[in-house]
């Protein structure tokens, strides 16, 4: 298989598990817009990676040029990753799904945040700490501040 047609395998993969994800979260009840329920999350979350996965898609079939140094173990190195991404993706959503109250709402989107922005290939610690932050603070905006929706404090009761 060439490095192309595993780029566009991963992208297809990452794209199904989030619109499984995304399906899967619309069986939870979602509320009304004045009143979020347990579901709006989830569902919101969903949408995100959706949109992120098929951009990720769409950008794997745009570049199909790579260049065919060592073409062979490229291929095979390249085919392990994707793999590897795809196990990693599934195992923290997974792992964030399970501490999500023991964490609680801001610490997990903040690690989890910065753990798939390591997966997907961010270079570098200050960028995806970065990223954490500014998601974990729109989450806090969103749901306490605007929707006077009180999200599980795990962890953070400690702190605060």
């Amino acid at each position: 298989m060439d490095s192309a047609k595993s780029e566009k395998w991963f992208a297809l993969a990452l794209l199904l598990i989030c619109l499984i994800y995304l399906f899967t979260s619309l069986s939870i009840p979602t509320g009304t817009v004045s009143k979020p329920g347990p579901g709006f999350f989830p569902i919101i979350l969903g949408l995100i990676g959706t949109l992120l996965a098929v951009g990720v898609t769409i950008n794997g079939f745009k570049s199909s040029k790579h260049e065919k140094v060592n073409q062979d173990s490229y291929q095979e190195r390249l085919q392990q990753d994707n793999i590897k991404r795809i196990i990693q993706y599934i195992m923290i959503l997974t792992i964030s799904i399970l501490t999500f109250k023991i964490l609680g709402a801001i610490l997990t989107v903040f690690f989890l945040t910065i753990v798939l922005a390591r997966i997907c290939g961010q270079q570098g610690w200050i960028i995806p700490v970065i990223m954490g932050i500014v998601c974990a603070s729109c989450l806090h905006f969103i749901f306490v501040k605007f929707f006077s929706i009180p999200l599980p404090e795990g962890l953070m009761r400690l702190v605060i």
